[in-house]
């Protein structure tokens, strides 16, 4: 009885561990996907500003 009581244990304590698991690298992966979303902006932002600036430079000559 005592044995089964303590695989129950173990077995919730590996299911409270997995899912704590499965948080944490969701989290990190959110964190990294809004990461690559900012660098996409930023590079988007800075073609933008180079085409402008080249469209702008045209119509000066």
């Amino acid at each position: 009885m005592a044995t089964q009581v303590l695989h129950q244990y173990n077995r919730s304590q590996k299911d409270k561990n997995s899912i704590i698991n499965y948080v944490k690298n969701a989290v990190e992966k959110s964190k990294l996907r809004s990461e690559e979303e900012k660098e996409r902006e930023r590079h988007t932002y800075l073609s933008n500003r180079v085409l402008n600036s080249e469209e702008t430079e045209k119509d000066c000559v």
